[in-house]
C-alpha cells in the first residue's frame, strides 16, 4: 500500500513540475489571513506578481474542541477517535467577526503525535452555517467493519440530531438517519453494536409521550425502527435516558433512565431485542443510599458475573452519588461506594465504569481529589476495596467528565473538561493517559489551543539577512497569548521562535496585533497589544541570532498604550510608531487623549514621546508611518478631525505635526482609514479607507504631498471587489496590489490589483475560507524567488541516507547534533527527538514527502525526505 502511494505522490509531482518550476520564476506576493484554514485561524498564501493563482502555503493549526464529555475509542488503524460538540472560541469577536460553533469528529495519532480535524458539523466547506449534517455530537464513537458510528444531538433536516457514519479509511462522512420528535430526538450517549449486527440506541426526549425511546438501525439496509417509548408509566417505567445500553453476557440490553420510575429518580431497565419486551429492574431513590439520577451506562463486572455496575449522579448518603451493583441473577441491588465520605475518592462520579484488563473497575469524579477539581479512582470488585489513584490539577487538566478507556497499550486514555491556559480557567480541555501500573498521568495535548500560534495579524516581514519570513500572531504559543515566528519560503517550514508571556502576570507583553520590523542591527522590533506592567502593551526586541526576547518599553496612559500599527525605521535609524489610545492630548481646554506617536533609539534604548494626538488633530491611529522621499513622516488616524472619519497627517522632525486631509464621518469620499501609506512617486501617496465611499466599503485613494490634493480613484463594491480593507497597498511593477477583509464571492475577503495609470480595478482572487478568510491589517509582501538561496547540506558536511527510506533514516555531520524535527509537507511537527540522535525509525509513517530539519551548533538545515 505504501508503494502505491509513494508513486501516485510521485506522479503527481511530475504532472505539476512545469508549474513548480513556473511559480519560482520572478516575483511572487506574499500574505496571511486571520482566519480561515483547516482550523480556520489563519493561513499564509502566495500568489503570482498579478496576485493570481493563490497557493496556500501553511495552515495555522488549532487542536479543536471544547466542552467535551465523552471519551475516545481506538479504531483498528491504532489511531484514537473521538467527537467534540463544539469547536471552541478561539479568535470571537475581533474585528467583528466571529467563532461558529460547529462541533467535530477529530482523529489522534499516537504514533506521530498528530491531532487532525476530520469533519466539521453544522458547517459548510466555506465555514458558514449549515446543520443538515448534523450539530453538536455528544457521545463515544463505536467501530464496525472498519466504521465509525455516532449521532448529534441537534441538527439535520428536523434539527432533532442525526445518526452517521464515517469509513476514516476513505475519509468519507455519511449521514444516515434524521431524527424527529415523533420516533424520537436528542438522542444522548452512544450506539451499542448488539450480537444480532444491529445498532441500539435512546434518545432523551421524544417519541410518543416525550420522555425518549429505545431504537433499532440497521447498518446494512440503513432502516431506523422505533422499538420502545418510555412513558414514565406500569409499560414502560422510566423517563429521559442519558447514557447507552450495555449487551451483557446473557444477550440482553440492559440500560438507565435520569427520571421516571416509582420515584421519579429513574430505573435501571431490561430490554430483549429478540421479544421486543422492556422491563424496569430497578427504582432509583427507594431508600437513603440508593442513589438518584443515573446518568450513565452499565457495565458487566469481570468473567461475565451478570454483575452490572454503574453510578448515580446523586444521592447516596452524602448526596454526591453512588456506585453500585446489580446482580442480575439475584435481582440484588447493592450500594457499594458512597461518593464523598471519608474514603475521598470525590465527588459527583462521571457517567460511566470501564472495566480493565486487570479484573478492575476505573472511574472519574468531576470533584474531590487532592484539589477538589477531580480523580481517577479504582475499584476492585473481588475485594470491594477502592482507592483514590490520582487528583486532577488545574494546569494539567481538570474537572473530568468523559469515561475511560484502556487501549492496546494497557493504559487508560480520558479527557478533562477544563484546564488553565493562558493563565485563564477554559474548558479546552486536556487529553491525558494514565498508567494504572505506575500510577503515572500524562498529558498529551489541550484541547482548542495553538501552541505553534494563531490568528496571525500583521505582515509577513521578509529579511533578506535570514533569508525567512518572521510574522507575529496574536493567538496561540504555549501561553495563547501569542507568539513570534519563521517561516522558510524555500521548504515552507514553519517555526515558533517565541512565545509570549512566559513569565507570569502577562508583564512581557501579550496579543500582538501588528508586524515585525527588522532593524538595521538585525534584531526584530515589534509591538505587543496588551500585558506589561499597565496592561497597555509593550515594545520589543527579538534577537534572532540567540533567540532571546527583551522588553525595552512599557506603555502607559500617559505616553500612550494599545500599539496597533506598524514600525518604521526612519533615516536617523530611529524607530517611529504610534499608540492607538492614551498620551495627553487636549481639546478645547479638555483633556482628549488619543494616541501618540513615539520614538526609539535602538543605539540608547531611549523611548520618546513626540506628539500627543487629539480629537481635532485625529484620534485613534490604527496603522504605521511611512518616510516619504522629502524625510517627513506620513500617517493616518481611523477617527478624529473635526468630521470624525479620521485624518492624513504629515510629521515634520523640524516643525513638528501638521494635519493635511480629513476624512468625513461615513462620507462618499471615504472614512475610517487604516493600515499604511505607500509612496507611489515622488509626490504622490496612496492608501484605503474602511468605510465610507459611494457603497459604504472603502475608498482607495491617493494624496499629492506637494499640492496637499486629495483624490478619490475607487470605490470598493461589496461582492463585485471586496469591501472594508483593513490593511495597506503594495507596489510591483507599477501597479498597486492589496486584500479586503469582507466582500468578493463568498464576503470572506478578496485579493485585488489597482492600476494607477488607467485607474482600473481587478479582483484577482476571492477568499473561500479553504484558502484563508477575512485578512486584516496585512499588506502583500514582494519576494523575488530567484534571489532565495538554500542551505547546501554538502558545504556542511551534511549528508541524509538512505532517501527514500523505508526503515531507519540515518543522519550524518561533523557539526554537533543537537535536534531533529520531521515535519509535514503543511509544516505540522510530526517528530522531535528528546536527545541527539542521529538514527530515527521512520516505518511506522505513511508513504510520502517530509521535511527533516536538523539544529546544529553550526546552524539549522533542512533536506525533504521521501519514506516509501
Amino acid at each position: 500500500m505504501k508503494i502505491k502511494i509513494l508513486n501516485k505522490v510521485l506522479a503527481l509531482i511530475i504532472i505539476l513540475l512545469p508549474n513548480m518550476i513556473l511559480s519560482q520564476e520572478g516575483f511572487e506576493l506574499w500574505g496571511m489571513t486571520f482566519r480561515g484554514g483547516k482550523s480556520d485561524i489563519g493561513t499564509i498564501f502566495k500568489t503570482d506578481e498579478n496576485a493570481e493563482n493563490l497557493e496556500l502555503q501553511y495552515d495555522f493549526f488549532k487542536t479543536d474542541g471544547v466542552e467535551i464529555k465523552s471519551g475516545v475509542i481506538e479504531a483498528s488503524n491504532g489511531k484514537f477517535y473521538g467527537l467534540a460538540p463544539y469547536s471552541g472560541h478561539y479568535l470571537s469577536g475581533l474585528y467583528y467577526d466571529s467563532d461558529n460553533a460547529s462541533g467535530v469528529l477529530y482523529e489522534y495519532d499516537p504514533v506521530t503525535n498528530v491531532y487532525e480535524t476530520k469533519f466539521k458539523f453544522g458547517v459548510d466547506e466555506f465555514g458558514a452555517s449549515y446543520s443538515a449534517n448534523g450539530h453538536r455530537p455528544e457521545g463515544s464513537l463505536i467501530e464496525v467493519n472498519n466504521k465509525l458510528y455516532g449521532m448529534t444531538r441537534e441538527g439535520g433536516i428536523h434539527g432533532d440530531g442525526v445518526i452517521f457514519e464515517y469509513d476514516y479509511m476513505q475519509d468519507v462522512f455519511t449521514k444516515i438517519h434524521d431524527f424527529n420528535d415523533s420516533n424520537g430526538r436528542a438522542p444522548e450517549g452512544e450506539l451499542t453494536y448488539a450480537s444480532n449486527g444491529k445498532l441500539y440506541g435512546m434518545t432523551s426526549v421524544g417519541g410518543d409521550y416525550g420522555n425518549g425511546v429505545i431504537f433499532e438501525f440497521d447498518i446494512n439496509t440503513n432502516t431506523y425502527t422505533k422499538k420502545i417509548d418510555f412513558d414514565d408509566d406500569v409499560l414502560n417505567p422510566g423517563a429521559i435516558p442519558y447514557g447507552s445500553l450495555f449487551e451483557a453476557s446473557d444477550a440482553k440490553l440492559y440500560g438507565l433512565t435520569s427520571g421516571g420510575g416509582d420515584y421519579g429518580f429513574g430505573v435501571l431497565f431490561q430490554y430483549d431485542f429478540i421479544t421486543n419486551a422492556l422491563t424496569s429492574l430497578y427504582n432509583f431513590g427507594s431508600t437513603e443510599t440508593s442513589g438518584k439520577y443515573p446518568l450513565g451506562t452499565l457495565i458487566e463486572g469481570p468473567n461475565n458475573s451478570l454483575e452490572l455496575f454503574g453510578t448515580t449522579d446523586d444521592g447516596g448518603l452524602n448526596g454526591y452519588g453512588i456506585l453500585f451493583k446489580y446482580n442480575i441473577t439475584t435481582s440484588t441491588f447493592t450500594t457499594l461506594v458512597d461518593f464523598g465520605d471519608a474514603n475521598n475518592l470525590g465527588y459527583v462520579p462521571s457517567s460511566n465504569l470501564t472495566l480493565a484488563s486487570n479484573n478492575k473497575l476505573y472511574g472519574v469524579t468531576r470533584y474531590g481529589g487532592a484539589s477538589d477539581i477531580g480523580s481517577l479512582f479504582e475499584y476492585d470488585p473481588m475485594s470491594n476495596i477502592s482507592s483514590v489513584l490520582y487528583g486532577f490539577n488545574y494546569t494539567s487538566g481538570h474537572y473530568p467528565y468523559g469515561s475511560l478507556l484502556e487501549a492496546s497499550d494497557g493504559k487508560l486514555y480520558g479527557i478533562t473538561n477544563k484546564t488553565v491556559y493562558g493563565n485563564v480557567d477554559t474548558t479546552n480541555g486536556m487529553f491525558y493517559s494514565f498508567d494504572v501500573t505506575t500510577n503515572s498521568y500524562n498529558p498529551i495535548f489541550k484541547f482548542n489551543s495553538s501552541e505553534d500560534g494563531g490568528g496571525p495579524d500583521g505582515s509577513l516581514i521578509f529579511s533578506g539577512n535570514q533569508q525567512k519570513f518572521y510574522g507575529l500572531t496574536y493567538r496561540g504559543g504555549i501561553n495563547d497569548t501569542g507568539a513570534i515566528f519563521e517561516f522558510n519560503p524555500v521548504n515552507n517550514l514553519y517555526t515558533r521562535l517565541y512565545s509570549f508571556d512566559e513569565v507570569n502576570n502577562n508583564e512581557l507583553g501579550i496579543a500582538p496585533r501588528a508586524s515585525l520590523l527588522e532593524a538595521s542591527n538585525g534584531k526584530l522590533y515589534g509591538t505587543a497589544y496588551r500585558g506589561g506592567n499597565n496592561n497597555l502593551g509593550v515594545f520589543f526586541e527579538f534577537d534572532l541570532s540567540s533567540n532571546t526576547y527583551s522588553k525595552k518599553h512599557n506603555f502607559s496612559d500617559e505616553l500612550g498604550g494599545t500599539p496597533l500599527g506598524d514600525l518604521l525605521q526612519a533615516s536617523n535609524n530611529k524607530i517611529y510608531g504610534m499608540t492607538s489610545v492614551g498620551g495627553e492630548g487636549v481639546f478645547m481646554e479638555i483633556d482628549a487623549p488619543a494616541g501618540t506617536i513615539f520614538e526609539y533609539d535602538i543605539n540608547t534604548d531611549q523611548y520618546t514621546k513626540i506628539h500627543d494626538f487629539n480629537l481635532e488633530s485625529g484620534a485613534f491611529p490604527n496603522g504605521g508611518l511611512i518616510e516619504a522621499l522629502n524625510g517627513k513622516l506620513y500617517g493616518m488616524t481611523s477617527d478624529g478631525g473635526l468630521q470624525g472619519g479620521g485624518v492624513v497627517f504629515e510629521y515634520d522632525f523640524t516643525t513638528g505635526f501638521n494635519k493635511l486631509h480629513e476624512f468625513e464621518y461615513d462620507g462618499v469620499n471615504g472614512s475610517r482609514p487604516y493600515g499604511n501609506l505607500l509612496q507611489f512617486d515622488t509626490n504622490t501617496l496612496y492608501g484605503m479607507t474602511s468605510e465610507g465611499g459611494a457603497n459604504g466599503d472603502g475608498v482607495i485613494f491617493k494624496f499629492d504631498i506637494q499640492t496637499n490634493t486629495f483624490t478619490k480613484v475607487f470605490d470598493f463594491n461589496d461582492t463585485l471587489t471586496g469591501a472594508n480593507p483593513l490593511g495597506s497597498l503594495t507596489l510591483l511593477n507599477n501597479k498597486l496590489y492589496g486584500v479586503t477583509s469582507e466582500g468578493g464571492t463568498y464576503n470572506l475577503g478578496t485579493v485585488f490589483e489597482f492600476n494607477p495609470q488607467n485607474l482600473t480595478f481587478t479582483k484577482t482572487v476571492d477568499f473561500n475560507s479553504q484558502n484563508g478568510r477575512l485578512p486584516v491589517t496585512t499588506s502583500l509582501v514582494v519576494l523575488n524567488r530567484n534571489k532565495l538561496s538554500t542551505n547546501n547540506f554538502e558545504e556542511n558536511k551534511f549528508v541524509v541516507y538512505l532517501n527514500p527510506v523505508s526503515e531507519t533514516l540515518h543522519i550524518s555531520t561533523a557539526n554537533m547534533l543537537r535536534n531533529t524535527i520531521i515535519y509535514d509537507l503543511f509544516g505540522k511537527k510530526l517528530y522531535t527527538s528528546e536527545q541527539n540522535r542521529n538514527q530515527i525509525d521512520v516505518s511506522a509513517y505513511q508513504a510520502g514527502i517530509y521535511v527533516l530539519k536538523v539544529e546544529t551548533n553550526r546552524g539549522d538545515f533542512t533536506q525533504k525526505i521521501i519514506i516509501n
